[in-house]
C-alpha cells in the first residue's frame, strides 16, 4: 500500500476510512474486496495532479443579511444574532440587487442570518418584489430559525422560496430558547410540520453540541415523525464572533462515529430521509464557501462580505473578506481583493473545520496566519469524499443542502 494512504478502523463491523493527501473515502460493513478497491481508488487518486479550479457562474447571486436582529437567544449564535439590531435600509439592498443585473437575467437570492431574516416581513417583501420587477426570474432562499409567522409561512409558499429551517431536534428547547429563556420548540416544531403540509419540503439544519453529540439517532426519528425529508447535521463551533465556546465543540472522532452509525440506522430502519452530507463531502463548485466562489453577501450596514460569519467591519479579518460597499453613487468593490479571493477553492485551502475530520480552521484563519497568500503546502490541501458500500445507505445521502 502506498505510504501516502492509511486504513482507520472505525466503530462497527467491518466500517472504515481510507486516507490520502487530499482525501478520504469511506467503506461502511465493507468486505475485504470492497475495502482493497477504496485503497487503489484513493492510491491512484493521491497519484494525480492536481487540475486548476475556475468558478463560472450560471446566474447573478446575491445573498442578503435582512438584520442583526434575532426572535431568538440561540447559545452557540456564529453571528450572536439579537445583540445588535440593525435593519438593512431599502435603498441599501435594491441597489445591490440592481447592480447584478448585469450577471444575467436570472438572480438567486438568498435571505440569511445575521439575525432572523424574516423578523422583518415588510422589509423582505418589498425586496423580493422588487427583484422580480429586474429580472425575468428570481431564485429565493431563507435560512429561518422558524419562528415565523402564518402569513409568512403562507408567503412562503407561494413564492416558491427554498427553505432551510434551523431545528436542533431533542436538543432544541436547550439550545435555542427565546430572549427571556422560555423554550421555542413548541412554535418551531408546530411551523416545521406545517412547511411539509404546505409542500415546502424544508431541509432542517441540526446543529449537534458536545453534550447532544449522542442524540442524531433520537433527532431523526423525531424529525421522520414530523414529516422531515432532509436533515443536515453540523457541529457546534467557537470562532472569534460566536457565543459558542470551546466546550460546546462536539470531539471530532465521536461525532464522527455518531453521523456515520446515524447513516446507518435510517438505513436500517428504511425511514424515508435523506442526510445532508454538504459537511461531510466533496463539495461542489457552488457550494461550501462564498469565498472562493465569488458570493457576495450583503450586510445590514451596506458592506458587502464574502463570508457570511464575517458580516461586521468590526469583525476579525473583515478588511480581507469584506469586498464591497453600497453607497449613494452605487456599488463599489474592491477588485484586487475580489479577484484573489474567486482564485481560492478547498482543493487549495487547509482544512475547514465545520468538516467533521479536519482539525485545522476554516479559510478565514489562513486571513491571520498566512494573510491569504502564502501557499499551502501539500499536506494542508483536502477534500473529503464519503462512500458507502451498500445501495440502501448510498440512497440517504444528499448534497441536497448545496442547491
Amino acid at each position: 500500500m502506498d505510504s501516502n494512504v492509511s486504513v482507520i478502523t472505525l466503530p462497527g463491523e467491518r466500517n472504515f476510512a481510507v486516507v490520502y493527501p487530499r482525501g478520504i473515502l469511506f467503506g461502511l460493513n465493507a468486505a475485504q474486496s470492497e475495502l482493497q478497491e477504496l485503497i487503489s481508488e484513493a492510491t491512484e487518486t493521491a497519484s494525480q495532479p492536481e487540475t486548476e479550479y475556475e468558478f463560472v457562474a450560471e446566474y447573478a447571486e446575491l445573498s442578503i443579511i435582512p438584520t442583526f436582529d434575532c426572535t431568538l437567544a440561540c447559545k452557540y449564535c456564529y453571528a450572536r444574532g439579537g445583540e445588535f439590531k440593525d435593519v438593512m435600509p431599502l435603498d441599501t439592498a435594491l441597489t445591490a440587487i440592481s447592480s447584478q443585473r448585469e450577471k444575467g437575467s436570472k438572480l438567486k437570492l438568498s435571505l440569511v442570518g445575521g439575525g432572523e431574516p424574516l423578523m422583518y416581513m415588510d422589509r423582505v417583501r418589498e425586496i423580493v418584489r422588487t427583484a422580480h420587477e429586474m429580472y425575468s426570474e428570481v431564485d429565493i432562499g431563507v435560512v429561518t430559525n422558524g419562528t415565523f409567522s402564518k402569513d409568512t409561512l403562507l408567503w412562503l409558499a407561494e413564492n416558491n422560496v427554498r427553505v432551510r429551517l434551523s431545528f436542533d431536534g431533542v436538543r432544541h428547547k436547550y439550545q435555542r430558547p427565546f430572549p427571556d429563556g422560555s423554550d421555542s420548540s413548541e412554535l418551531v416544531i408546530e411551523n416545521l410540520k406545517e412547511a411539509v403540509k404546505i409542500g415546502l419540503d424544508p431541509i432542517v439544519q441540526c446543529i449537534i453540541t458536545a453534550d447532544g453529540v449522542g442524540t442524531m439517532k433520537d433527532t431523526v426519528d423525531l424529525l421522520v415523525g414530523l414529516g422531515v425529508k432532509t436533515v443536515k447535521f453540523e457541529p457546534a463551533l467557537a470562532t472569534d464572533v460566536s457565543r459558542a465556546t470551546q466546550e460546546m465543540e462536539p470531539d471530532p472522532k465521536q461525532y464522527a462515529e455518531q453521523l456515520l452509525d446515524t447513516i446507518k440506522y435510517v438505513a436500517e430502519k428504511g425511514y424515508d430521509i435523506a442526510i445532508d452530507t454538504g459537511y461531510f463531502s466533496e463539495p461542489s463548485t457552488d457550494y461550501y464557501c462564498g469565498m472562493p466562489t465569488g458570493n457576495k453577501i450583503l450586510t445590514p450596514h451596506g458592506f458587502i462580505t464574502s463570508c457570511v460569519e464575517v458580516s461586521s467591519c468590526t469583525d476579525p479579518y473583515s478588511s480581507k473578506i469584506m469586498v464591497g460597499k453600497v453607497g449613494y453613487d452605487g456599488v463599489k468593490f474592491n477588485e484586487e481583493t475580489q479577484k484573489f479571493l474567486s482564485t481560492l477553492h478547498y482543493t487549495n485551502q487547509k482544512g475547514c473545520k465545520s468538516f467533521i475530520f479536519w482539525t485545522t480552521p476554516c479559510l478565514t484563519s489562513s486571513v491571520s496566519n498566512n494573510d491569504l497568500n502564502t501557499p499551502m503546502t501539500e499536506s494542508q490541501k483536502s477534500s473529503w469524499k464519503i462512500r458507502v458500500s451498500t445501495d440502501s445507505e448510498k440512497d440517504i445521502l444528499t448534497k441536497r443542502g448545496g442547491e
